[in-house]
């Protein structure tokens, strides 16, 4: 009756009361990341659109070019948009091809 149960070692799952003490927070992740980013963005475009903001004078007001300053279309604005219509030429009749001056 000298047998005895053998004991085995259970690992433990618990953080050791030591580690928890020096663990003071998780560590950033993805998720908490894109968490504050998202908060941020959120919180400057309540600011942008805040209604305190708008200025009722400048709310329909007209174009800020002046009449008299054209200014050149953009590369995308010029690919899609209808060509300038240019001056027409004066067009020649026949009468005038023929009266002209021969060398």
């Amino acid at each position: 009756m000298n047998w005895k149960m053998p004991a085995f070692h259970m690992p433990e799952f618990l953080v050791p009361k030591n580690d928890q003490e020096r663990i003071v927070e998780r560590k950033d992740t993805l998720v908490s990341d894109i968490k504050t980013t998202t908060s941020q963005s959120w919180q400057r475009t309540k600011t942008t659109f805040s209604p305190a903001r708008l200025n009722p004078m400048n709310l329909f007001s007209g174009s800020t070019t002046q009449p008299g300053h054209q200014t050149k279309p953009g590369f995308f604005s010029s690919l899609f948009s209808p060509a300038e219509s240019k001056p027409e030429a004066r067009v020649a009749t026949v009468n005038e091809f023929l009266n002209q001056d021969r060398p």
